[in-house]
């Protein structure tokens, strides 16, 4: 990705005599650390209520079959997973309280890979062992009739299309069009003609 290669341009030229003001990057990175930890915490207390769902289905659901009790650990799996990746970030960002500047850009830095990694490869993976999961969690309650069955799966069908081909790429873009955002943010920073726009922001 591009934004990368921007971004360790930007820190490998981050000189001492060219970084912001100490207060005006204080508060950028203040601002930053904030709305990360919020997101992160959203993202980790909607994980984990999906576990413990999951798990409270493996014990009280009074399933026959063994398709049910395989989909339910393909989608325990993968949200195990996001927690873990979840509870990761959301150490990072609060780990970044009196970051200093080079530490900031570090910080997106390293973000920035795990994030390629997290689309490229545990977010594939999730969605896979997701999907594979529902499709036989499914069997059970709409084996006995045919309708039922081209009814569920259809609608399942066109729900993971949904997800695979249209939800990720747009959340992938999102993410970058976020980062490609932090980065002029940054770019401003050290432009000293624009500090006095920054200073007025933060008054």
């Amino acid at each position: 990705m591009d934004n990368l290669n921007d971004l360790t341009r930007i820190w490998r030229s981050a000189k001492v005599d060219d970084l912001p003001a100490t207060q005006v990057m204080i508060g950028f990175i203040r601002r930053y650390r904030t709305g990360k930890i919020l997101k992160k915490a959203a993202l980790v207390i909607t994980a984990l209520a999906m576990l413990s769902l999951l798990v409270g289905t493996v014990f009280y659901y009074p399933s026959t079959l063994l398709t049910t009790r395989i989909g339910e650990g393909c989608m325990v799996i993968p949200a195990v997973i996001l927690l873990s990746s979840y509870i990761r970030s959301l150490s990072r960002a609060y780990r970044l309280k009196n970051a200093s500047n080079i530490d900031f850009l570090r910080h997106l830095q390293e973000g920035q890979r795990g994030r390629q990694r997290y689309y490229k490869r545990t977010q594939p993976v999730c969605m896979i062992l997701l999907s594979t999961g529902l499709l036989l969690y499914l069997f059970e309650p709409l084996h006995d009739r045919l309708s039922y069955m081209a009814t569920g799966y259809g609608l399942t069908g066109i729900w993971l299309c949904m997800s695979w081909f249209v939800l990720r790429p747009r959340a992938v873009r999102q993410h970058e069009k976020r980062f490609r955002k932090t980065l002029d943010q940054l770019e401003t920073l050290q432009n000293p003609e624009d500090k006095s726009t920054l200073y007025e922001e933060n008054e």
